[in-house]
């Protein structure tokens, strides 16, 4: 959220407003989250941890780093890849369902705008992926939020 190279292209193609909004937005929910979670852990479930992290050190795997790493990667790929394909897949073709007919005769509620939000949600976008999603809406007529109609 806080990458330069898409806060930058933000900048040029939605403006210094929606710049500015996301950059505080996830100032506030950088630090704001971090310190809620730190908040919320009991002494005794950050001794647990710290106790978990100390055996994981001690159980040092034989090898270098990087082909610990390459074991590691490995692992992840073989796991997280058929997943996300899956995934990538089915909301793929469950896009043609859920938004059937958007145009300009949507409107401006901001039921609309939640629906949107919720279902962008269950799609993977890559970085800055948003901002040609606002642009198209913006062009679409969909109000700001503070515009829309409840």
């Amino acid at each position: 959220m806080l990458n330069p190279a898409a806060l930058v292209f933000m900048g040029f193609v939605l403006g210094w407003q929606w710049t500015g909004l996301r950059l505080v937005l996830v100032v506030l929910m950088v630090f704001g989250l971090g310190y809620a979670v730190n908040r919320m852990v009991t002494p005794a479930q950050a001794a647990a941890s710290r106790e978990v992290l100390s055996k994981l050190v001690a159980e040092d795997e034989p090898g270098t780093a990087f082909s610990r790493w390459i074991k590691i990667l490995g692992r992840m790929s073989l796991q997280l890849i058929p997943e996300y394909i899956v995934l990538v897949l089915l909301l793929g073709a469950a896009r043609a369902w859920l938004f059937p007919h958007i145009g300009p005769d949507i409107g401006n509620s901001a039921w609309w705008i939640v629906t949107f939000a919720v279902a962008g949600m269950l799609f993977v976008i890559p970085t800055a992926g948003e901002v040609p999603i606002i642009q198209g809406m913006l062009s679409l007529g969909m109000a700001t939020g503070r515009r829309a109609r409840f």
